[in-house]
């Protein structure tokens, strides 16, 4: 169940032990998550969806990368002073450049941090660990993961912030980033700078991208039930019965990479206190004049709008008639959000930093549901308590939705599959089965 990255993982590695498979999702498209829409002439994403030169879906998947648009990724965030700079922090700009006394200051927060910061309760401890308090406000950190991850960071899980954040502590602390610094003037200067380092979904979308991995598994034996309107799962016997309107499907074993919440309400199987997901709502959005920045992200750390990242596609896909046009990402847990009520809030705060000085229009937005699971200090318990539930039916839950863990990128989505359902695993279960 699922046609996402882990769903196309895990049937590519069922058919790969032998087992025959049937792949069924409510989506009309493979990709889960990642999603296209076209507005008029312009195409754009959810989220800043970038494949790098380490990604194992073509290992996977031929053909895959067909297509894809080789890109540098250059990201960059706006300042609680309304600079723009680099992402997500800038050691010569924000600290190196600043006053003996700010220095001083900032060094022995941290220091501090380390020898005092022993409480482990909550992301706001870990953030303190690594940055202390001056560069943790001064950076804006706190107010990027807030708009995040829907929560202020004294509520977010510290086992969450340990296990999900370390690019905190690689990136975001005084030893990471010289550490980083002086990796990079070992290399020259040039080529760093002309470097690409990663790629992008092919100018048609993300649909017709993951098409070509339904269609390689296919070819293998693959069923696959896209559109499928799944409306109720239940035991029968030791297998399973999946009803979709007037199909109804039986197997003998269920792997689930839906979200899990979803799982448990087709099941029959949801407890009083659920785990909570925030949903995503994209502004779609075109501009004409200077934008104010280099970039082809920009993240907000800035103390004000509602909005925590931007992707500019046309970097990537070529500006139409000398429009440029962007995604601008808001996290909500609000069931209704106005999306024009957003674009104005989106405008307001970045023409109060000087920037998209120009013509700007909102041209269109949609909404993803399950975008991000919210891990607050109740979140692990929550999930165990449902997980536990489902385990006991004997489904097998995994993946990013399934698991109801954030992972930041594809291949860690295909490490965490492989290792619940890895193919050494999958051929001694076929035995058993």
């Amino acid at each position: 169940m699922g046609a996402g990255v882990s769903g196309l993982t895990a049937a590519h590695d069922f058919i790969e032990s032998g087992f025959d498979v049937l792949l069924v999702d409510d989506y009309a498209d493979p990709g889960g998550n990642h999603i296209s829409r076209e507005f008029g002439p312009y195409t754009f994403d959810i989220g800043a969806i970038f494949f790098w030169q380490d990604s194992l879906l073509p290992t996977i998947f031929e053909g895959i990368t067909r297509g894809w648009i080789p890109v540098k990724f250059d990201a960059c965030r706006i300042t609680p002073t309304g600079r723009v700079l680099r992402y997500p922090f800038d050691v010569k700009e924000e600290l190196l450049a600043q006053s003996p006394r700010f220095i001083g200051k900032a060094c022995l927060d941290v220091l501090r941090a380390r020898a005092f910061g022993r409480r482990r309760r909550s992301a706001l401890d870990f953030s303190k660990y690594y940055l202390g308090d001056t560069l943790l406000r001064t950076s804006g950190l706190g107010n990027y993961l807030r708009r995040f991850y829907g929560i202020p960071l004294d509520n977010i899980s510290y086992e969450f912030a340990r296990r999900r954040m370390g690019w905190i502590a690689s990136n975001g602390s005084l030893h990471g980033q010289l550490r980083n610094r002086l990796l990079a003037l070992k290399r020259h200067r040039a080529v760093e700078q002309s470097e690409i380092n990663c790629n992008v979904r092919p100018r048609s979308g993300f649909a017709p991208m993951y098409r070509t991995a339904v269609d390689q598994l296919r070819a293998a034996g693959l069923v696959v039930r896209l559109d499928a309107g799944i409306e109720r799962i239940a035991r029968d016997g030791s297998g399973f019965v999946v009803i979709a309107g007037d199909d109804v499907y039986c197997a003998p074993r269920l792997v689930n990479t839906m979200p899990l919440v979803k799982l448990a309400a087709l099941l029959n199987c949801l407890t009083d206190d659920l785990p909570e997901s925030s949903a995503l709502i994209t502004l779609c959005c075109r501009f004409r004049g200077n934008r104010g920045f280099r970039g082809n992200v920009l993240y907000n750390f800035h103390d004000e709008g509602r909005w925590k990242r931007l992707t500019m596609h046309s970097d990537h896909y070529g500006m139409v008639d000398g429009w440029q046009y962007f995604a601008v990402e808001v996290t909500t847990r609000q069931v209704l959000e106005c999306a024009t009520e957003l674009f104005a809030d989106f405008r307001r705060s970045t023409a109060n930093v000087g920037l998209f000085d120009g013509e700007l229009d909102l041209v269109g937005d949609f909404r993803t549901d399950f975008a991000y699971p919210v891990f607050d200090r109740e979140a692990a318990a929550k999930k165990a308590e449902i997980a536990q539930r489902i385990k006991a039916l004997g489904v097998e839950s995994v993946g990013r939705q399934g698991d109801f863990d954030y992972t930041p990128s594809a291949n860690e989505a295909i490490a965490l599959v492989r290792d619940a359902v890895g193919t050494e695993t999958l051929r001694g279960k076929r035995a058993e089965t």
